[in-house]
């Protein structure tokens, strides 16, 4: 299995600053409070973080927000290895939502390694940054209804 410890991830992640919030070491401290155990995967130059979370009758769900981190050719493989610890974890169904803002093209890769397209997200689209340090006027003109 390609599972690494938390401190290979956070020397992992260290390695692309770039990465979304949702793939830190530290988010996923705030996640293992809420009832979400941490499975962090490694597979050569590309990685995820897994949130797992346990339903009844043994069965779990498993997310990966924000990622996979790394080198996007790699990640056929290394969803690959995530989909099989999944299965012999008794894993439903994985939700994978990539960070499409820095990788505009993870839809066809996802879709390449038999992942099937939801509609429905969990994390927000799109995000925007406001200067909050500009006038309220400012801040409001530049807003759409």
């Amino acid at each position: 299995m390609p599972e690494i410890k938390k401190s290979e991830w956070a020397e992992f992640f260290a390695n692309y600053p770039n990465s979304h919030i949702l793939q830190t070491p530290e988010w996923g401290d705030v996640k293992s409070k809420y009832d979400w155990h941490l499975v962090y995967f490694l597979h050569i130059d590309c990685g995820a973080q897994v949130l797992i979370r346990h339903l009844p009758l043994g069965y779990k769900i498993a997310y990966i927000p924000m990622g996979p981190i790394g080198k996007l050719e790699r990640w056929g493989a290394l969803l690959a290895e995530i989909d099989e610890f999944c299965r012999f974890q008794r894993v439903v169904f994985l939700k994978v939502e990539p960070d499409y803002w820095n990788m505009p093209h993870t839809a066809d890769l996802l879709s390449e390694t038999g992942f099937i397209s939801s509609s429905h997200n969990i994390q927000p689209a799109a995000t925007i940054l406001i200067n909050l340090n500009d006038t309220e006027d400012n801040i409001l003109a530049n807003m759409k209804q």
